[in-house]
């Protein structure tokens, strides 16, 4: 099923969230999914400069709007922005920890608008 969501992307209604010195955020607001406090949804990050050889990074998180926590599910390296072009790597991290999110960050941006009452299903 995994495989399935990471080539359904190309089909995503991504919307920008925000940016940062090295980096734009997109939401797919489709997959915004509510359970209790948490929102689990699909991100996109482009990258201004080459990662890995890589210019985006496409990701399932879960996002813990009561304790300001992520957690990175699967997330897949892309060689184009937008998730396009050859995946050069990819993960299922299920078992990956929580990152506490910081104040005044792009982490903290993203978590604002995925929390938002008006955004999950």
């Amino acid at each position: 099923m995994l495989f399935l969501a990471f080539s359904s992307s190309t089909w995503a209604e991504w919307v920008y969230v925000t940016k940062g010195v090295s980096h734009q955020v997109f939401i797919d607001t489709a997959t915004i999914k509510r359970t209790g406090d948490d929102r689990r949804v699909w991100e996109l990050r482009n990258l201004n400069e080459a990662f890995k050889g890589g210019m985006s990074f496409r990701g399932l998180v879960i996002y813990d709007c009561k304790n300001e926590k992520k957690k990175i599910l699967a997330f897949s390296l892309h060689s184009e922005p937008m998730a396009k072009g050859k995946v050069l790597e990819s993960s299922n991290s299920e078992s990956s920890e929580w990152d506490y999110i910081a104040p005044r960050t792009i982490d903290s941006e993203v978590l604002d608008f995925v929390c938002a009452p008006n955004k999950s299903k």
